[in-house]
């Protein structure tokens, strides 16, 4: 009963408010979230899609200090980014441009439904999935350990071209559209293999 009753806390609150900076489930990850969350065995608690970001990073490296500039969870096109480097020329800190695949927390039933799931995820590509709470409640992160960044900026300098940016910008785009694509298979082998 514990367990129901989590996940049915958990999918009001879902409804309801949204913590994420972007406020809403990434179209890319909604079919997955959609059918994790309608079985009896699992939920969802947080997802991402993968997504291209512009953001600082401060000298501490605190994730809850670092701001974002820019951020799409799609390709990006090389205008959109450029409309984007003079909030970076204003700042001190370190500036990167990042590809981040996808990432999807998973409330399991019991362990048993963990390693099934994390299974399917390691089948078809999510190599840095694991179990990352046991006490509770038991979570599963699926992660894909694809990612692409490069340093924009520091003390205000952009340190990039224009010719490097169109160089760079479709490799991001590329390994995105791979995940995008790894989400769709992760989809299809979930359905297929977990009822």
């Amino acid at each position: 009963m514990p367990f129901k009753n989590d996940k049915r806390n958990c999918l009001l609150k879902l409804e309801e408010f949204d913590k994420s900076r972007k406020g809403d489930v990434d179209k890319h990850v909604r079919p997955i979230i959609e059918y994790l969350n309608s079985l009896d065995d699992y939920y969802t608690t947080s997802s991402c899609s993968g997504r291209i970001i512009l953001l600082t990073v401060p000298k501490s490296n605190k994730k809850h200090e670092f701001e974002w500039l820019f951020c799409k969870h799609d390709t990006i096109t090389f205008e959109e980014l450029k409309s984007t480097l003079p909030k970076a020329e204003l700042t001190n800190e370190l500036v990167w441009l990042r590809m981040e695949g996808p990432i999807i927390h998973v409330c399991c039933k019991t362990i048993d439904h963990a390693n099934e799931l994390l299974k399917i995820a390691r089948s078809v590509g999510f190599k840095r999935s694991g179990i990352i709470t046991l006490d509770r409640r038991v979570i599963v992160e699926l992660e894909s350990a694809v990612r692409a960044d490069t340093m924009i900026s520091i003390n205000k300098k952009i340190l990039v071209d224009d010719n490097y940016l169109q160089e760079f910008i479709p490799l991001l785009n590329q390994r995105l559209s791979g995940e995008f694509d790894r989400l769709k298979q992760l989809d299809q082998e979930i359905k297929k293999q977990i009822k």
